[in-house]
């Protein structure tokens, strides 16, 4: 938790900073494209409607081994549950339960857009990840890998740098993090290191890893929220990423 905490700061105000110098790049400035499209048909919400887009994370964190423990909860149950909730808040404000009806479709249209949208994109980079893991690019890794003799710490860097790279061509982290995670027992006692140390890298650079593939399902249905491409995402994700993986292999070695 302690180099989770770091590094989401780190990402934070890489966020900030690098957001405001694309936007300067491209020339979008965000008050002006506000009032452009003040005509639009776009009702904004109450301030405090901003929080309701975390609720699913909440009961997902808050109903686990870190919250309540007595409560099971999936995302499907977080999903509905919070948007029941935005509908009672929607029901509040207007006192229409017609017009809160009616407003919930927007809801499950953009479910139905995202899945037409999504799907075969996933689909195909799913079938690209299976076939570079069928041609044996993964294992191939794990044998240069093991034949250098270098010091553990060293070995986590690099095998968590691995692991970022394949994430980003295969959009996802699971497979080469299931190839190597077997082998770091093994590696932190030939090299007298800490495996926990080791796995904690390996996890944080197959999470952030998929952040900067535009072939990955979560930049994918972001991308297509969003209505702008997946690499146009990628450039936006690119620096808050690096800074949070340079920013977690640092915390990794300082804390632990």
């Amino acid at each position: 938790l302690k180099v989770y905490i770091i590094c989401g700061l780190m990402a934070a105000i890489a966020h900030f900073v690098w957001q405001k110098y694309l936007d300067k790049k491209s020339g979008h400035v965000p008050a002006e494209y506000v009032e452009a499209h003040k005509s639009d048909d776009l009702e904004v919400g109450p301030l405090p409607y901003i929080f309701l887009p975390l609720l699913p994370l909440i009961f997902i964190l808050g109903f686990s081994d870190y919250g309540i423990q007595g409560v099971k909860m999936n995302v499907n149950l977080a999903m509905f549950l919070s948007l029941f909730i935005a509908m009672g808040c929607e029901l509040i404000r207007h006192r229409d339960f017609r017009k809160m009806a009616a407003s919930i479709q927007t809801f499950f249209k953009g479910m139905g857009d995202q899945f037409a949208n999504t799907v075969t994109l996933i689909v195909a980079g799913e079938t690209f990840a299976f076939g570079l893991t069928s041609l044996g690019i993964v294992k191939e890794f794990v044998a240069a890998i093991q034949s250098l003799a270098i010091s553990a710490d060293v070995v986590g860097v690099i095998v968590s740098t691995i692991i970022t790279g394949l994430s980003i061509v295969m959009g996802s982290g699971v497979a080469s993090m299931f190839a190597f995670a077997p082998l770091v027992p093994n590696f932190a006692a030939d090299l007298g290191g800490n495996a926990t140390t080791i796995l904690l890298g390996m996890q944080n650079a197959a999470s952030v890893g998929r952040l900067l593939s535009p072939i990955s399902a979560v930049m994918i249905a972001v991308a297509g929220i969003a209505n702008i491409s997946s690499f146009d995402l990628v450039k936006r994700t690119s620096v808050p990423v690096i800074v949070t993986f340079i920013t977690s292999t640092i915390a990794i070695w300082i804390i632990h």
